[in-house]
């Protein structure tokens, strides 16, 4: 074989392998390249075992994290090759010479993988290993969301989110950028050297601006987010890192609840304001 292999590959939408090319020796040793008339159909496929992806540290909630896997598009693919065996790329030698040009796998989970070259009438079989190891980040996502509602605002208290989000980074395969040994990584240490911000969407205001926890592990963690907002009004929320493209999403819309208690309050609409409920009237919270 003469291959420009890696051991190690980063995850990404164009994953490329590069070129390789095999001879064929005969029983004494001799290379076959000019030789071998007969066109010989070689099968190449792909086995991996999948890393999964762990939270190095639990946040308050307990979550499952998402994790990448193998589709129906990750396969593997060839620039000089149409021809399919049993699943597998098949392609031809000439004169004693096979040349698989831009082997490719598209958004490849983060793993280990062995590439087999193959033909049955041969009893050996050559094989190379790599790694795949995570991309740089094209996404935000949600670990834990937002709630759907929020309190009104009470006279004793600000009362915070009943789930504070927590939110991770993925590259374009999907695979999380979650651990320690990452987020010292040069290459990655500017995705991870801030907190994420988060603002209401169209509105300009400072009790609607927050800041995560410095990132550990590759977590952006909320706590003690609180969101205060006016009554009958319904809310996004906007997080986002930095300047970077793409890293930015947008929470489910929150509802501001009734004032509590409902019977002994009612709400000013288009404030933050929860008033007493007059004698003899009837209130629910609401305005």
């Amino acid at each position: 074989p003469n291959a420009s292999f890696q051991q190690t590959y980063r995850s990404g939408q164009n994953f490329t392998l590069g070129d390789i090319s095999i001879w064929v020796y005969d029983n004494e040793s001799h290379a076959l390249v000019g030789m071998d008339p007969v066109a010989r159909l070689f099968t190449l496929n792909l086995t991996f075992v999948l890393t999964p992806a762990s939270i190095p540290e639990q946040p308050q909630q307990t979550v499952s994290l998402p994790q990448a896997s193998i589709s129906s598009s990750t396969a593997l693919h060839s620039k000089n090759s149409s021809h399919s065996v049993d699943g597998a790329l098949g392609l031809y030698s000439r004169d004693g010479l096979l040349f698989a040009s831009g082997l490719w796998i598209p958004y490849p989970p983060v793993g280990l993988y062995t590439l087999h070259f193959r033909h049955s009438g041969f009893t050996t079989a050559l094989a190379f290993e790599f790694e795949v190891t995570v991309g740089l980040p094209t996404s935000l996502r949600f670990l834990v969301s937002t709630p759907a509602t929020s309190a009104a605002m009470n006279d004793v208290l600000l009362i915070p989110l009943s789930l504070q989000p927590v939110l991770l980074l993925q590259d374009t395969a999907n695979n999380s950028l979650v651990s320690y040994t990452l987020v010292n990584d040069p290459n990655f240490y500017q995705y991870f050297s801030m907190p994420l911000s988060a603002s209401c969407v169209d509105i300009i205001s400072t009790a609607c601006q927050w800041n995560s926890r410095s990132p550990s592990g590759g977590l952006f963690v909320f706590s003690g987010m609180v969101l205060v907002g006016n009554n009958d009004q319904v809310y996004r929320i906007n997080f986002s890192l930095g300047s970077f493209p793409g890293l930015f999403v947008v929470s489910e819309p929150i509802t501001i609840q009734p004032c509590l208690p409902r019977a002994q309050k009612y709400a000013v609409t288009l404030t933050t304001e929860c008033i007493d409920c007059p004698e003899n009237a009837i209130c629910n919270g609401t305005s």
